[in-house]
């Protein structure tokens, strides 16, 4: 029998008994907890009861490729392959696999085209997985269990590399986007612990850095923080080089959070709960994201919200609830774009695909549905729903529409994140000499990020010339400040592979300019050689604010960015 002290003290004294029947990404027992009365506060169901699934899952139908899901007519295929809940899933492999983790005790992994399963990992745990993750390149994988363990291994061969174990149930595991760490959130012991993923040395171990249990945590793009969320309410943001914590947000929803995830900029951080919100922050100033009224993603979910996940440009981000519905959030605008139903039971895990055309999702009704949103802008019901927002459907943000004047170069595809008032554009700025046009980006109060991600290839290098070894990339960008308000500019450019991972970067950080300053021009530049082979992308980051914290667009002035390849003589 199942003896608690307290209601408070519940989620840290459940003992194997009670988590061999686990249910959503909480770790507990239902009838275990009924039966002793503790879940009459604390039920993720309390919030929607038409939720509640029998004990007997509904019984599925055959696989079905090329469907429709009746309203939104949006295609979907089912994976059947699991034999109990499907906890955790990834795209990997440039989309053409995908990544699945189980109750069943099983991690699989399936070929994205036909649905077939290709492999089970072996040396498998012996109790349910609760989250598996994939590195940047899709060469290992790592899973976390209810035995206590994590374990990880070769994606191309199958084979187990290592196994630790926890004193603890592992709550959640993810790896850095460079490969480097993987960070597991720990249940009792309220902590994190980040090990180095090559030889499994603890990095650090951070006990009762929640107040109650940890649901989730994540690194941030860079490799160098560490988000978690708690049953506490409370996400905490922690840097790995100066071992500290950098944010704290107490009371972040109304209860207990359940998922999170980052930005590709690590601007903003979202995060899922029980409340059926989810919410994003800036992670520098621990505020929401503000833009016009959105700051809470309210009407999206009729139950607790399990999972989010953002595309690689933050134009959409998806959830999945225990509705068993799969939402689709316009990220700009701030409100559900689709709502995606057809699981039979709850949806537990989400994910996007690289180039954005297709969704993952996994269910307590032991399949995942893969769902083509390729041609998602032209469907009626979204169509409607923009109009009803009063906005223009539009293939890019409206502070973008004079894109090809900043951009002489005609690089495509801003991803924009804005800070304050937002990015504004602006003609017949004086800000570079002699520049055939006066065209500039305008930054606001609080930082105000803009990225490009440039493909060399699509560009016209071909593979063979940009691994030659004989090649420059050459990035500059042009800055300048109001003549009455102080600015601050930052600028970040990386060299990516074909799997988008990390090769070389170049930061700079220039001095503020102070208030009062004569309006000028100020560029900087970079030059990358002897990059070696591999490259196929250029990310071109661009961070802006003023000093005085005006409302409008006092900010920095950004101008005439470029990135220009060029053949070395030798």
């Amino acid at each position: 029998m199942l003896v608690v002290p307290t209601r408070e003290h519940w989620a840290r004294r459940l003992p194997w008994a009670a988590v061999v029947t686990a249910v959503g990404r909480f770790k507990m027992s239902l009838p275990a907890l009924h039966r002793n009365r503790l879940l009459a506060t604390l039920d993720p169901l309390a919030l929607d009861k038409g939720t509640q699934p029998s004990e007997q899952t509904t019984a599925l139908p055959e696989v079905l490729w090329g469907d429709q899901e009746p309203l939104s007519k949006i295609p979907f295929k089912i994976l059947k392959g699991h034999e109990h809940v499907v906890s955790s899933c990834h795209f990997c492999v440039n989309d053409t696999k995908l990544l699945s983790g189980s109750y069943d005790c099983t991690v699989k992994l399936w070929d994205a085209e036909n649905g077939s399963v290709i492999r089970d990992f072996e040396q498998r745990p012996k109790a349910p997985v609760l989250e598996c993750s994939v590195t940047g390149d899709s060469r290992r994988i790592v899973a976390a269990s209810y035995d206590k363990t994590v374990r990880a291994w070769d994606l191309e061969t199958g084979q187990l590399l290592w196994k630790i174990r926890h004193d603890t149930f592992v709550s959640s595991c993810k790896f850095s986007p460079d490969g480097k760490y993987v960070v597991s959130g720990l249940d009792i012991d309220r902590g994190i612990c980040i090990m180095d993923a090559e030889n499994i040395a603890t990095v650090a171990y951070i006990e009762d850095h929640h107040r109650r249990s940890i649901t989730a945590c994540c690194f941030d793009p860079d490799s160098q923080r560490v988000a978690s969320v708690s049953l506490d309410r409370c996400i905490k943001i922690w840097d790995v080089t100066s071992r500290t914590t950098l944010l704290t947000i107490s009371r972040a929803h109304e209860s207990a959070i359940s998922n999170c995830c980052f930005t590709f900029s690590g601007h903003f951080l979202c995060t899922t709960s029980w409340d059926k919100t989810l919410k994003i922050w800036n992670v520098y100033t621990g505020e929401f994201r503000n833009r016009g009224a959105c700051v809470t993603l309210m009407q999206g979910h009729k139950g607790c919200v399990s999972s989010c996940c953002f595309a690689r440009d933050s134009s959409f981000l998806i959830s999945g609830g225990f509705d068993k519905t799969v939402a689709i959030w316009d990220v700009a605008e701030g409100y559900r774009k689709l709502s995606l139903k057809g699981h039979n039971d709850w949806v537990m895990d989400v994910a996007i695909s690289n180039n954005k055309k297709w969704i993952l999702s996994a269910s307590k009704d032991r399949t995942m549905r893969l769902w083509n949103i390729e041609e998602i802008d032209q469907i009626p019901l979204v169509i409607k729903g923009r109009r009803a927002m009063g906005s223009k459907i539009k293939q890019c943000h409206p502070s973008l529409e004079t894109e090809s004047e900043v951009s002489p170069e005609g690089f495509r595809g801003w991803e924009v994140e804005h800070g304050g008032n937002g990015w504004s554009v602006e003609k017949n700025i004086t800000l570079v000499p002699g520049a055939p046009s006066q065209t500039c980006f305008v930054t606001s109060f609080e930082w105000c990020f803009k990225r490009q991600l440039v493909d060399l290839v699509t560009e016209g290098l071909w593979q063979e010339l940009l691994d030659s070894a004989q090649l420059e990339i050459c990035v500059a960008d042009w800055w300048g400040a109001r003549e009455n308000c102080g600015c601050v500019y930052r600028l970040r450019v990386r060299l990516l592979d074909a799997y988008e991972n990390e090769v070389v970067k170049f930061s700079a950080s220039p001095n503020p300019v102070l208030q009062w300053t004569e309006r000028s021009c100020r560029q900087v530049s970079h030059v990358f050689t002897n990059f070696g082979k591999g490259i196929r992308y250029v990310s071109f980051e661009q961070y802006g604010r003023d000093t005085r914290s005006w409302v409008g667009h006092y900010g920095a002035l950004v101008a005439h960015s470029s990135v220009r390849v060029r053949i070395r003589l030798s």
